[in-house]
């Protein structure tokens, strides 16, 4: 998948290699997309990014059937309080469910938002996440599993208090697939150091794998890898 003259190209090639259709889309999307999944009925589904006339982003997924032929697009552009969604280079995830049911999670303003549709583009539900210190909050990965199930992980500020050195840690918030908030987790190091999020990974258990890392000095950063595991 790439962009072409800010048009979107998909093809499709067999197990042995040989290549089954490709379609060119005029979408006008005006950078890169950013996701692909193929559902378990042969569906498609792209998320990406459409340049607006007027200036800045907008967040966009499609759907195409098994042919390539395009089912439906949504456009992520409001939400009720009319507040936009920003871009912010790759913070944009997107997962399936069984039943083909899509989740999107991307920042807003300074927040994580979480977005669910159903496989015929209707939203279903959308849930937003401020931490506790009302400050900068950004998505780094998000997991689904078979049931529709949400895991979304982040790093987000977790200063106490009216301190001036701000400690940044990482966030994990778990939504069933109704959108109810089932846990938050949070993780950082000792104040003043970054503890930033990186990607996650589900096993077949329904085990969650955070990966994060630390910066301990600012002048010459010296890295920690850190794995978390949540059950």
């Amino acid at each position: 998948r790439y962009v072409r003259d800010r048009h979107i190209l998909i093809v499709k090639y067999s197990p042995a290699g040989h290549r089954k259709w490709s379609k060119i889309y005029r979408l006008n999307w005006g950078d890169a997309p950013v996701y692909l999944e193929v559902g378990n009925r042969g569906n498609i589904y792209v998320s990406g990014i459409k340049r607006k006339d007027e200036g800045g982003y907008e967040y966009v997924i499609a759907k195409f059937n098994r042919r390539g032929q395009r089912k439906w697009a949504r456009q992520i552009e409001k939400d009720q309080n009319n507040s936009f969604y920003y871009f912010e280079g790759e913070t944009f995830f997107m997962g399936l469910d069984m039943a083909e049911n899509i989740y999107v999670t991307i920042p807003k303003k300074k927040n994580f938002t979480t977005i669910k549709y159903g496989r015929g583009g209707t939203r279903k539900w959308v849930r937003h996440y401020n931490g506790p210190a009302d400050g900068f909050d950004m998505p780094t990965d998000m997991q689904v599993d078979g049931s529709g199930n949400v895991w979304v992980t982040g790093f987000n500020d977790q200063s106490v208090g009216n301190s001036p050195v701000p400690s940044f840690g990482v966030a994990t918030i778990k939504y069933d697939t109704d959108g109810n908030r089932s846990w938050v987790r949070y993780y950082r190091d000792e104040p003043g150091v970054f503890t930033m999020a990186g990607p996650s990974a589900l096993d077949t258990d329904g085990n969650l794998f955070v990966t994060a890392f630390n910066n301990r000095e600012y002048d010459f950063p010296r890295r920690e890898l850190i794995i978390v595991k949540y059950d």
